[in-house]
C-alpha cells in the first residue's frame, strides 16, 4: 500500500521474511541497508550473507521473496548499492574476496535476475600489514564509484 502526502510517497507493508541464514552476521558490518527497489524494473532486491556466500533475492511486492543467486564470497563484510544509469539498472557490490583483497562486481538488473560481470580487484593486499577489510561502496551524482 502506498500513501501520497504533499508530494512525498510513504510505503507501508506487512512484515516479510526474505530468507533464513545460518550466520548471525547475515546483514552485519555494513554502512547501509542491503535492500533496494529497482524503479526501472519495479522489483525489490535484498542482499545478505547466508553463512557461506553472499545471496540475493527479489520480490515484486516486498512480501513474497525468491532466491535469485549467490556470489561466492564467504563473508558478511560486503556492501551493495543500486543506481539506474542511462536507462539501465545496475547494482554494484564490493566484498572481501579472501584474506587480504577487496573486489568489485557490477550487475545489470532484470525482472528476476542479475547478470554480474567478472570481478575487479579494487584493493590488492598481500599480508596482514596491508590487508583490506569491511568495504563500502557509494556512487556520486555524476556516477563515480567510491570504495
Amino acid at each position: 500500500m502506498l500513501w501520497q502526502y504533499a508530494g512525498s510517497v510513504v510505503a507501508y507493508a506487512a512484515p516479510a521474511t526474505v530468507d533464513t541464514s545460518t550466520s548471525s552476521q547475515a546483514t552485519a558490518d555494513s554502512s547501509q541497508r542491503k535492500v533496494f527497489f529497482d524503479s526501472l524494473n519495479e522489483i525489490h532486491w535484498a542482499f545478505y550473507y547466508n553463512g557461506s556466500a553472499v545471496e540475493y533475492s527479489y520480490s515484486a511486492d516486498g512480501e513474497s521473496w525468491t532466491s535469485a543467486g549467490t556470489l561466492a564470497y564467504d563473508t558478511s563484510h560486503f556492501s551493495a548499492i543500486y543506481k539506474t544509469i542511462g536507462g539501465t539498472s545496475y547494482v554494484f557490490v564490493v566484498a572481501e574476496a579472501n584474506t587480504y583483497d577487496v573486489v568489485l562486481r557490477r550487475g545489470t538488473l532484470g525482472a528476476s535476475n542479475i547478470n554480474f560481470e567478472g570481478e575487479i580487484t579494487v584493493f590488492d593486499g598481500t599480508a596482514d600489514d596491508n590487508k583490506y577489510i569491511k568495504p563500502t561502496v557509494a556512487i556520486s551524482a555524476n556516477n563515480q564509484l567510491w570504495v
